[in-house]
């Protein structure tokens, strides 16, 4: 079979992203996963007044599908030349085909595990459903003559039609048998577990996925009991349970219509009681009320939510000692070491007087518009220490910064400065000078001094919050949570004007290379900006655990809104705007950091041709190889033999040839000298005896392999005296 049609009929396979529950009566309830779509041509009765339809209308987005899909896989096809283009051009034909019936039909994938009976050829359970009414035919009739041209494929896949609904099977999935004899029982739809993880998400959604978590993990116990090995059947169950997986059972998750806005839903079942690390990765208690108060009540982007590092260090250590006590024991070990290394002891003084809740906001008057302007916040369990020990890290990253450059003229050091009774503490760097202080029992940290000057400042003058934003609480009325663990909200008719220039480039950036395949994109894909603004509202998500397991509602005027939410525009374009600054003082830094990165990555080469020239020499009583090339053998790769200082690289096809063409090769053309031909690994003087080297160092100097196995840079002057007396 050729080559492109197995990357076709692959791609045919792959869970589709944007795929609905409407075809879940055709899917067996044996799924493990399951995604579907309504298609673009039945999206329900509120599309017509929604915020989506009306930019599909303005932007022309259907042509991406309906016409430059299929015209830029033509031309692409077409424009393929020499070896393998004709089979490059019958895949982007048969992706030209397939793709815009998918984005037009109702649409589903089904995996229903893999059948394990004959291990040498695992068949897994996966069909690709296609309601495509009155195109199915002519579907179906496209999809049977490719098969017919991939009929070597060790993979057995057939495709039929039942009615309107097209289906291409793997092997004797089940679906095909399903819809055979219309039934309604065994069904997906029908499914108690099915319904239990959906049964509170939306009733009529447009997009739907479904994994049955317990499935996949009793599949993965299956495939090990048959054909794993001792250790790994002994080990799983320790590792499973001790990381609490038993707890997760089903993800349920559906995006739909909400009058006329987007709304999505997730829902992790995971019933209570947990433990291990899902535990301490799921369980939060409900935002307190000042974390939000100290968020200004003009931010546009804003986010507060639940990362317990205390407890998280605590649940690792817990399962790390479930699974091995050894293992334990040594993960202790290190700790002490590390503890004795810092001053300090990181669970009990740094992880545990941080607070288990932070935020994290942008607002004009605190930093400007953008994530530079961005502040951090956590409201700390114990103030005094985590002061105490964040000064112990400011005085170990003070005192490794100046044993680092002290060959240098260049000074970085972490400063502090004090604004009325605030102490800022701040790193004196270029471009970004990171700061933070404490006050008020809270942690404020940002970009730069006076943006940690301006939260502190809004805390202690109790400026309005976020709590008096009507827009938020609105947005949060609306997702209708119980309690909330955490929020995430986007101001998108404030942030549109900010975002909207990067939008357009990077759009542009994207279907130009339509345009040059001969595509000829839509012009106009993201719409004028005041065509698009009466369309945006604000946007956002809450989540809240339960003893049922972790929820999440999320809301935005149309799908792929919150790009308008400002930090895109933020993060990339203000780099670029001091990009000519920025170059002007880190451009020499960068080349320094450039050549010690290429000295240190040809001193790793130097070390592995070491390691396993010793290799050698235990097998050949002591003897060390007579060349290089003798140690390709060894599964050494010929990259390990050039150096980047030279800038050279191997022949592209020599990774693909037979061992002993890479070992001549080696011999002939390695950017290392090497000297072991006729030593043994027992020299007396094997720290100082050279056993390889750089064949062209830099010009202040080079590396050098010893007999020994320790590699080590030696300036110019010395590297020339060594290499000369094979002695150092």
């Amino acid at each position: 079979m050729r080559l492109a049609l197995r990357a076709t009929i692959a791609l045919l396979f792959i869970p589709l992203t944007t795929f609905a529950q409407p075809l879940a009566d055709k899917i067996p309830d044996d799924a493990i996963v399951y995604v579907a779509w309504r298609g673009s041509a039945s999206m329900g009765p509120a599309f017509a007044e929604s915020h989506l339809k009306a930019m599909m209308d303005l932007s022309n987005v259907a042509d991406l599908f309906d016409t430059l899909l299929p015209n830029a896989m033509k031309a692409a096809g077409n424009q393929s030349a020499g070896p393998g283009g004709a089979e490059v051009a019958e895949a982007m034909q048969a992706l030209g085909v397939v793709a815009p019936a998918l984005w037009k039909y109702p649409s589903a994938f089904y995996f229903g595990g893999i059948d394990l009976k004959q291990l040498q050829h695992p068949m897994p359970k996966a069909t690709l459903l296609c309601d495509a009414g009155a195109d199915a035919p002519k579907l179906l009739a496209f999809i049977t003559k490719l098969l017919a041209a991939a009929k070597d494929s060790p993979i057995p896949i057939t495709a039929k039609a039942y009615d309107t609904v097209v289906v291409i099977e793997v092997a004797d999935a089940g679906v095909g048998k399903l819809l055979a004899a219309k039934a309604q029982a065994g069904t997906l739809i029908a499914s108690a577990k099915f319904k239990a993880s959906t049964g509170s998400l939306d009733k009529e959604p447009v997009v739907a996925a479904y994994v049955d978590i317990e499935a996949a993990l009793a599949l993965f116990d299956n495939a090990l009991n048959i054909a794993g090995d001792p250790q790994a059947k002994a080990m799983w169950p320790k590792v499973r349970d001790a990381v609490g997986l038993p707890a997760l059972k089903r993800i349920g998750a559906t995006a739909g219509f909400d009058g006329k806005d987007w709304s999505t839903q997730f829902f992790l079942e995971a019933p209570a009681p947990r433990h291990g690390l899902i535990a301490g990765l799921l369980e939060a208690k409900p935002l307190a009320a000042p974390l939000l108060a100290a968020i200004p009540q003009s931010a546009t982007v804003a986010a507060a939510g639940n990362f317990d590092l205390a407890r998280l260090y605590d649940e690792i250590r817990t399962s790390v000692g479930d699974i091995d006590a050894d293992a334990l024991g040594q993960l202790d070990s290190i700790i002490a070491e590390i503890n004795r290394s810092l001053g300090f002891d990181l669970r009990a003084d740094l992880f545990a007087s941080l607070g288990s809740q932070w935020a994290v906001y942008s607002a004009p008057e605190i930093g400007g518009s953008g994530g530079l302007g961005t502040a951090l916040l956590n409201h700390l369990a114990d103030a005094p220490k985590a002061d105490k020990t964040l000064l112990k890290v400011e005085d170990l990253a003070n005192r490794a910064m100046l044993e680092n450059m002290k060959n240098s003229d260049a000074r970085l050091s972490v400063r502090d400065t004090t604004v009325g009774d605030l102490t800022i503490h701040y790193f004196g760097s270029p471009i970004v000078s990171p700061a933070w202080s404490i006050q008020n029992g809270n942690l404020y940290a940002g970009l730069y001094p006076q943006v940690v000057e301006a939260a502190a400042d809004h805390v202690t003058a109790k400026g309005k919050s976020i709590l008096d934003n009507a827009a938020y609480l609105a947005m949060v009325k609306k997702l209708g949570a119980p309690s909330v663990t955490s929020v995430t909200f986007l101001d998108l008719p404030k942030t549109a004007a900010e975002s909207y220039p990067m939008l357009l480039l990077v759009s542009r950036a994207s279907l130009g290379f339509a345009d040059l395949m001969g595509g000829q994109s839509p012009p106009l894909v993201i719409p004028p900006l005041r065509k698009i603004l009466p369309h945006l509202t604000q946007a956002g998500s809450v989540a809240w655990l339960d003893d049922a397991g972790w929820h999440l509602r999320s809301t935005e005027p149309f799908p792929g809104s919150q790009m308008f939410g400002g930090q895109l525009n933020a993060l990339v374009g203000a780099p670029a705007a001091i990009g000519a600054v920025g170059a002007a003082v880190m451009l020499p830094a960068l080349n320094r950091v450039r050549t010690q990165t290429m000295k240190l990555k040809s001193a790793n080469n130097l070390r592995q041709i070491g390691n396993v020239a010793f290799l050698y020499a235990n097998e050949h009583k002591g003897a060390l190889p007579d060349n290089l090339g003798q140690l390709i053998a060894y599964d050494l790769p010929p990259e390990i033999f050039v150096s980047p200082i030279t800038g050279h690289t191997p022949p592209p096809d020599l990774a693909a040839a037979e061992k002993d063409e890479q070992a001549k090769w080696v011999t002939a053309n390695a950017d290392y000298i090497y000297k072991g031909a006729g030593k043994k690994i027992e020299a007396a003087d094997a720290a100082t005896t050279v056993l390889a080297h750089e064949k062209a160092g830099s010009p202040e100097g080079g590396n050098i392999l010893f007999l020994d196995g320790h590699v080590e840079w030696q300036d110019k002057a010395t590297y020339d005296r060594t290499i000369a007396a094979g002695h150092s």
